[in-house]
């Protein structure tokens, strides 16, 4: 007997990503720096951006847990989301949850932060 399920005919295409895909894609150039990536993902509410180079062709994919990694958080609670590979994690105070954490919100206060000061060398 057979399934009651359409069977697709040998050679014929399946799924295909064309009919899935968002053709309107935000991205990030190769130049760009983490603060301009984590500024882009908030302002266009995504979690990871294909990054094209000066002839915008794709050269990588940076997301939040890339950014999470970085230094320039200077928190611990980053260091524990990548630890335990996880994308949320709750605040309790005393015993009662008074709020959640996320890769978004870690991504927003990098977005936030002061641009980093850049020391030049002087010549004795």
């Amino acid at each position: 007997m057979s399934s009651p399920r359409k069977r697709r005919a040998a050679g014929a295409p399946g799924p295909q990503a064309r009919n899935a895909m968002t053709p309107w894609v935000a991205t990030i150039g190769a130049g760009a720096t983490v603060r301009e990536a984590a500024r882009v993902m908030i302002e266009r509410r995504v979690s990871a951006l294909p990054v094209l180079d000066e002839k915008d062709r794709l050269v990588g994919i940076v997301s939040e847990g890339d950014l999470v990694r970085r230094a320039e958080l200077g928190t611990d609670a980053a260091r524990l989301l990548e630890k335990h590979a996880i994308k949320r994690l709750p605040v309790v105070r005393a015993g009662r949850l008074v709020g959640i954490l996320s890769r978004a919100d870690l991504v927003r206060r990098l977005a936030a932060a002061p641009a980093p000061s850049v020391r030049r060398r002087t010549r004795p």
